[in-house]
Parts: C-alpha cells; structure tokens; sequence
C-alpha cells in the first residue's frame, strides 16, 4: 500500500511539474508545437533569453526546437544517423579527424542555414565540433 501511495504521490509531482512548464509557455508557441508534433513523448520546456526551448522525442529521435513569442520555428536540432552525414562531411572527418570515433550526429537547422553538430572521441580526449554541409569547420568545442 505505501508503494501504491508513493507512486501516485511521484505520478503527482511529475505531472504538476509538466503541466508548470506549459503555463508560462505563450499560447502560440505551445498550439504550434502540438499541431506540428502530435506524437511528440518526453517533453521538456525551457525559457531562453527570448526564445522558449522544447526538447522532445519522435520516434526514439530526439530533437530540439526553439521559437520565438509568437510561435516560429528559429532553431530545429534533431539526432540523425552518421550514415546521413554529407559526403563532404565525411571526407572533413576523415581527413582532419582520422584518429577519433563519431559517436553523436545532429543536424541543426536555423533559417537557411543548416549545419552538422558531431561528437567525437579518441582514447584520450572528446570533442564536438561543428561542420556545414560543405565540410567547412564552423565550431570546435
């Protein structure tokens, strides 16, 4: 009986804590949010600057959006398979990189600008790094 009552109390605290994150999101952005991702699971808002964050799952795919007040879309990060990386990518990585492992891949959309988010490691050290489609550096952690 009390692990019944500690999982309803737990049920509680956690649904409150989603339901808090919504109310100081802005109607418009929340109404986009769900028309457009529908089947969105494991959803978790952030208040930026002057933008609103929401990480959420699709399919076992993770992303990130940001939008603005009034419910545009600015910034779209999602998991994508190494597989999927740019022909000109790969080639950076094999050539400038050719003693470390990807472990991580994102594509990272903002307006026209598109970009490959990658972490990888060697046996001593990790790094994420930042390539256009063109295979052009344009950040190194």
């Amino acid at each position: 009986m009390k692990r019944f009552v500690g999982i309803v109390i737990l049920s509680l605290v956690l649904t409150t804590s989603v339901f808090g994150q919504e109310s100081e999101i802005p109607l418009p952005v929340l109404k986009e949010f769900k028309d457009s991702n529908p089947t969105a699971s494991k959803v978790k808002w952030e208040k930026k600057k002057e933008s609103f964050k929401v990480e959420f799952k699709v399919d076992e795919v993770k992303h990130h959006l940001w939008y603005n007040q009034n419910g545009k879309v600015i910034k779209h990060r999602y998991e994508i398979d190494k597989k999927l990386l740019p022909a000109a990518v790969i080639q950076t990585l094999n050539k400038d990189f050719s003693g470390f492992t990807v472990h991580d891949t994102d594509k990272i959309v903002e307006g026209t600008e598109e970009w490959y988010r990658i972490e990888i490691k060697n046996s001593t050290e990790k790094k994420v790094i930042e390539l256009n489609a063109q295979g052009k550096l344009v950040m190194k952690e």
